[in-house]
């Protein structure tokens, strides 16, 4: 049988967890920063396979504003409205590598091989970092990327290689904020359940 004391300790405890949740959500999220400007990328891929983000219906995406009306941005997709899916291959500027990336994709990938692959390499020793993210069909997200600790610092390229089997996209590269981690994480959710459950 629990003891007041820890009953009392398990209620300053959640206490502590709902705070820093309410904490966490409330909190402006900062800018993200771009690292790799649209004129510096090689693309290989139909002149319709350029989106512009800042275009897209609201219904469409779940991209975060820093990232959709970002200037220096730029995104490609396989997907073009008059051909269907064709072959596309991106290659990114290099870029310092931050602690977390923000990445905008459309789609899906397979890794670092197959049909359609996408990953960050290293430019000195060559060592690749696959990309996963599933399915977002046809949903345009930015999902969150934790570089290797060796890797910060360092010189880094983004790469998508696609067959035109499937339709897929990316685009440009973004430094983001502790912060960005934690609001994508349980922790930053839990406010927004609760608020749910009380209302």
């Amino acid at each position: 049988m629990r003891t007041p004391t820890a009953r009392l300790a398990t209620r300053v405890l959640a206490g502590i967890v709902l705070a820093a949740a309410v904490a966490v959500t409330l909190w402006p999220e900062p800018v993200v920063r771009p690292l790799t400007p649209a004129a510096a990328w090689s693309v290989v891929a139909e002149a319709e396979a350029r989106v512009d983000l800042g275009g897209l219906h609201h219904t469409s995406h779940f991209l975060r504003d820093s990232i959709r009306f970002d200037n220096e941005a730029g995104f490609w997709r396989a997907w073009t409205p008059s051909q269907g899916n064709r072959p596309l291959s991106l290659s990114s500027p290099p870029f310092s590598a931050p602690t977390l990336l923000a990445i905008p994709v459309t789609g899906k990938t397979s890794g670092i091989s197959g049909p359609t692959a996408l990953w960050i390499e290293h430019v000195s020793s060559g060592q690749r970092r696959p990309v996963c993210f599933g399915s977002n069909h046809v949903s345009f997200n930015d999902i969150l990327v934790a570089m290797p600790p060796s890797w910060v610092g360092e010189d880094a390229i983004l790469r998508m290689e696609c067959s035109g089997r499937d339709n897929v996209g990316t685009g440009s590269v973004f430094a983001v904020s502790w912060l960005s981690f934690m609001k994508a994480t349980f922790l930053g959710r839990l406010a927004v359940l609760v608020a749910a459950m009380l209302v």
